[in-house]
Parts: structure tokens; C-alpha cells; sequence
């Protein structure tokens, strides 16, 4: 799985030059065209001025790519009194390799589940490039692919259908950390993308804060909405 990430997971990097801000996150390919599920208010800077956005992958991570948004659904409806968008998801379609070779025919990527229901106590995998405690300069030159497990801690109803879950806490482990937003959960069995690092309650140590994650079978339902399906574009 991990071999398989360092050619499948991106790590999301951006410069605010009229702020002077470096923007990271994380991001999963998973389709063979190159398409890259992440977060929507990541992928919201690859479409502002004065931002310079690129893709880094490997461990540490390296220039690979550059993209573009494909699909990125209204960011504006928030989930209660939070600042997540009830829609924080979106595709980013890699247009150019950093090294200025052509596309490959294919790309290494991980498969998609729509159908997965998650269950409580559930162990999932965990990939993502956390950077909140390297320091700004260890960052960017040293953003490491982190493969840990995570634990289902409970189930969340985001929209009015309470009979269906749409996102769960994971207990706390290294993975909870800014920088892992856009990060994936994988189904242990199948090895499919069964959830989307989204946010995380806060806390001094990664041990004391719970991960929080749209399950597939949600971002599904937000893409049929916008009449996009993931796993067969």
C-alpha cells in the first residue's frame, strides 16, 4: 500500500504571493487520467490570482506535477457553526509533469468506493502529508508520506437524512495534524478509498484530537448531484 502511495498520493502545495503564505494539504489520485481527489478548500486556490499551486509527491515530497480544477462544488453552505463546507470535496486534473515529459497513459491510482458504510471501531488506513509540527522550512523541503491506522470513534448525520451517515471521527494518531486535509482512508480488505481527510478538532497532541472525514458513499451523493461520477469519468 505504502509503495503504492508514493507514486498515488500528492501533497498539495501552494504560494500566496500577495500574502506571503505557503498553502499545504494533501491529495489522492484515483483515477487512471489523473484525477485527484481532495479538498474543496484546497482546490479553491488553484483557481486565485497571485497563488502558484503545484503538486509534490513521494516521501519526501519532490515537484511532480501541475493541474487544474475539474470540479468544485459550492464551497458556501457550511456544516453547523463550523468552517467546513457542507461540500468540501473537488477534483484536480493533472495537465502538465514538472520534468516537461508527456503524460503517461496511465497513472497509478486508488480505486474508489461509492458503496462503503462504516462501522463503528472500524480500523482504516490513513494517508496524508501532515506538516504542522516540521516548521515552515522543514515543510517545504521535507513533507513526508505519513501510512498510519485509524480508529472509527462515530458516525456523523451532516444533512437532514439522519438516517444515513455522512462523515466520522477517527480517534487521534500522528496523521491529525493541518497538512492532512485531503488525505484518504482506505478500507483495510480492498484497499479502495473509503473516506476523505476533511478536519480535526483541536488540541496540543495529535493523541488528544479526533480526525474528521466525509465517508466515499457522501462524496458520491455530492457528485450525482452535480451530475459527476467519480469512478467513471
Amino acid at each position: 500500500i505504502y509503495e503504492k502511495a508514493l507514486s498515488a498520493m500528492v501533497n498539495i502545495f501552494c504560494h500566496d504571493a500577495k500574502k506571503g503564505l505557503y498553502i499545504l494539504g494533501s491529495g489522492a489520485i484515483v483515477h487512471p487520467q489523473g484525477y485527484v481527489l481532495t479538498n474543496g478548500h484546497l482546490a479553491e486556490h488553484f483557481g486565485e490570482e497571485e497563488v502558484e499551486c503545484s503538486l509534490r509527491r513521494g516521501s519526501p515530497a519532490r515537484n511532480f506535477a501541475k493541474a487544474e480544477i475539474f470540479w468544485l462544488p459550492d464551497q458556501t453552505p457550511k456544516i453547523g457553526a463550523t468552517e467546513i463546507p457542507v461540500n468540501d470535496v473537488a477534483l484536480l486534473k493533472i495537465t502538465t509533469l514538472a520534468d516537461g515529459s508527456p503524460l503517461p497513459s496511465e497513472f497509478s491510482y486508488f480505486e474508489f468506493d461509492p458503496a462503503y458504510q462504516a462501522k463503528e471501531q472500524e480500523v482504516l488506513y490513513s494517508l496524508t502529508y501532515p506538516t504542522e509540527f516540521l516548521g515552515s522550512e522543514t515543510a517545504l523541503k521535507n513533507a513526508n508520506l505519513v501510512f498510519t491506522l485509524g480508529t472509527v470513534d462515530g458516525l456523523v448525520t451532516i444533512d437532514e437524512n439522519a438516517q444515513d451517515a455522512e462523515g466520522a471521527y477517527l480517534e487521534g494518531e500522528l496523521s491529525v495534524q493541518h497538512g492532512s486535509s485531503g488525505g484518504i482512508f482506505l478500507d483495510r480488505e480492498t484497499g479502495k478509498v473509503v473516506g476523505l481527510f476533511v478536519g480535526l478538532t483541536e488540541a496540543e497532541t495529535t493523541s488528544a484530537r479526533k480526525q474528521f472525514m466525509f465517508l466515499s458513499s457522501y462524496i458520491d451523493r455530492i457528485s450525482r448531484a452535480y451530475n459527476l461520477t467519480l469512478w467513471t469519468i
